[in-house]
């Protein structure tokens, strides 16, 4: 591509190359519903090929729904129905975020410390369990995506910073119970089984049952 610059005084100066190279590439089909449900029209979006850069390949297969007309709880209620199928998991970085990592240009997800007490006490009975959830899913991601074990110990913390944050007085919700069976769980599991654990994706269903109270 040429293209000629205008400098000072009207001047033309000669024209320069320019030079484009691809950090990453994305090449995917994608496929599309629209879906009434409990009186929503949802999009559901399936893409599956792949992400390549410098660092290698990475399959996308993923699922996507957009709420085009009604509630967030048919959108919730919607997800929950397709958390149920194997292997299937909340996924928190975009394609974007996933190329610019193995081109080389993002960042590798690294353990994040817990809040601190004082910063614990300044958040509301809701922010205390948002924290958590958020917390599970980035050491989550450290486990599945980089594949790095290191994670799990994060992942843990945030199965207890959510329980910490639903230890003040209030009324309990219904999914509790699971949260709680779930720790108890995988405080038996070795290394082989929380890798086993993690592939099964068997917890979806609460962290999307989390989503639903806290969109409530």
């Amino acid at each position: 591509m040429f293209l000629p610059l205008s400098g000072p005084r009207g001047r033309i100066w000669p024209p320069c190359r320019l030079h484009f190279f691809p950090q990453f590439r994305t090449d995917f089909l994608r496929r599309h519903w629209l879906i009434a449900y409990e009186g929503a029209e949802i999009e559901l979006a399936w893409d599956q090929g792949e992400i390549a850069g410098k660092g290698g390949y990475e399959a996308i297969d993923e699922l996507e729904l957009e709420l085009k007309t009604g509630s967030t709880a048919a959108l919730l209620a919607l997800a929950a129905l397709l958390g149920a199928i194997p292997g299937l998991r909340l996924g928190v970085q975009s394609k974007a975020q996933r190329g610019y990592r193995l081109a080389g240009l993002g960042k590798a997800l690294v353990p994040r410390i817990v809040p601190s007490l004082a910063q614990w006490d300044a958040l509301s009975l809701r922010q205390r369990v948002q924290a958590g959830l958020e917390h599970w899913q980035h050491h989550e991601q450290i486990c599945v995506l980089q594949q790095d074990m290191s994670g799990w110990p994060g992942l843990m913390a945030g199965l207890a910073l959510i329980a910490q944050g639903l230890d003040a007085g209030h009324a309990h919700p219904e999914w509790v119970q699971r949260l709680t069976d779930t720790r108890t769980e995988l405080a038996k599991l070795d290394e082989a089984g929380q890798a086993t654990w993690l592939s099964r994706a068997d917890y979806v269903p609460l962290q999307l049952a989390i989503i639903a109270w806290l969109q409530s």
